[in-house]
């Protein structure tokens, strides 16, 4: 079964979405007029139903691409596993044959920072998209106080907090790098990841460890490598977001 081609109301039902397993009617205003979503789409039932519809249709779209993306975060770690053992033959041929030696070194050095870069900026956009359709699931139900802990807590924290600061950090860690000591906007998206990846924090955040991009191992954290997993997750927290 292809999860990245299920359709409406087969992740309807396989999430138990039960407001919108059989869809959704128009919905009117008390002018008896069709009603708008916040951000001005025809708004189909109720706050919950309407919420739910257009987080999978969004889910939806976007799902093949997610997947995609997840892949090659994985099979990255792989190809940079094999660079570094290439890289390692530097040390053995750099006395008997310093030309290939250093043709060697460089390949590998360049394989090394293709495989780490790249997977950080497919890592980075996947925390991005997760983000924008959660918060939007968030603010069609009228910003529910459910944000911090629905679902499934993974060191702690919700899905929805965990994606937000990853986000945060593919947007501004060269930001973070710049500062001693983090600003306390920074240091609550700073906590939330040091809980994720169980790395330890100065109380004032000083020498921590995200100073760099770390959407990687988050992802890995969420998703334990899976799309399976990482859309399961996904539904548990849009799940406890809408009541359910």
């Amino acid at each position: 079964m292809d999860l990245t081609r299920l359709g409406y109301r087969e992740i309807a039902l396989r999430y138990k979405l039960t407001p919108i397993e059989n869809g959704a009617d128009i919905s009117f205003s008390s002018k008896g007029k069709p009603a708008l979503t916040q951000d001005f789409d025809l708004k189909l039932g109720d706050d919950v139903q309407s919420a739910l519809g257009r987080l999978v249709v969004r889910w939806r779209f976007n799902a093949p691409t997610l997947n995609t993306l997840l892949n090659v975060v994985i099979e990255a770690k792989q190809r940079l596993n094999d660079a570094e053992k290439a890289r390692d033959q530097y040390v053995v041929l750099r006395q008997t044959d310093p030309e290939a030696a250093l043709k060697i070194w460089h390949e590998a050095g360049d394989e090394i920072g293709v495989h780490e870069f790249g997977p950080e900026a497919c890592a980075g956009a996947i925390m991005v998209v997760l983000q924008s359709l959660l918060r939007r699931e968030w603010n069609d139900l009228n910003k529910p106080a459910t944000w911090e802990t629905a679902g499934e807590l993974i060191g702690g924290h919700a899905l929805g907090p965990i994606v937000e600061a990853a986000a945060n950090n593919f947007r501004h860690f060269d930001e973070w790098a710049r500062e001693a000591i983090p600003k306390p906007k920074q240091m609550e998206s700073i906590q939330v990841l040091a809980d994720v990846l169980g790395h330890a924090l100065a109380p004032n955040g000083a020498n921590h460890q995200f100073r760099g991009n770390k959407c990687p191992e988050i992802l890995t954290a969420v998703s334990n490598d899976s799309f399976e997993t990482l859309m399961d997750r996904f539904y548990g927290f849009a799940r406890g977001l809408a009541g359910l």
